[in-house]
């Protein structure tokens, strides 16, 4: 991810100021560390930049990497595919942007560069819990427990998330720990989809 593109979301959270983007009042959130530098997660194909809204949700706004952008037609028939249930639903309530979803007529914050730099990216709202990787280093270090009947509720969870895919002819393709979010209530939701596989 080039500097430049960090650039365009640093000038937004420096200005204090929400940009409406696609109907929502949407700020960078800053590094708990860097004030002054979003904060961000660089993974694989993309950087991922998280955004809070007037009522401190927090959406997560994906910005891939040029070369290893998948089509649109790809990104929004993956939408389409995924099933219609809780554990998805961060993916199916996700926008692919263009620049006109920057809106001036109601943002505060009103940036051509940031206008252009949204085509293409995904806006989605973040999923609860934490990634079964934080959790896992977690349980192995005792910093937490989890009792048996709690394991077998995530346990369930993902062979049913997996199930729905699967019954759909979709095939996740990339079940790694940190792609694995689990809720408080050991609830299952899978992130990153856009390798989604589908057999026809």
């Amino acid at each position: 991810m080039s500097n430049s593109d960090q650039g365009v979301v640093e000038q937004w959270l420096a200005s204090h100021q929400p940009a409406r983007i696609a109907g929502f009042d949407l700020q960078p959130v800053a590094h708990p560390l860097l004030p002054d530098t979003p904060q961000r997660i660089v993974k694989g194909q993309a950087a991922v930049y998280f955004l809070k809204d007037q009522h401190d949700n927090i959406w997560l706004l994906k910005k891939f990497t040029l070369s290893r952008r998948p089509t649109d037609a790809y990104l929004e028939q993956v939408s389409k595919l995924l099933p219609g249930r809780a554990s998805f639903f961060t993916c199916t309530q996700r926008r692919i942007l263009c620049s006109d979803h920057l809106d001036y007529s109601y943002s505060n914050y009103r940036n051509h560069e940031l206008s252009d730099w949204l085509t293409g990216t995904i806006l989605m709202p973040k999923v609860p819990g934490s990634p079964w990787a934080t959790i896992a280093d977690a349980l192995r270090e005792n910093d937490l427990k989890m009792s048996l009947p709690e394991r077998l509720r995530a346990a369930l969870s993902l062979a049913e998330c997996v199930q729905h895919l699967e019954d759909g002819g979709c095939s996740h393709r990339d079940l790694s720990p940190g792609n694995i979010f689990i809720s408080e209530d050991q609830h299952v939701y899978p992130i990153d989809l856009d390798s989604l596989y589908h057999r026809e």
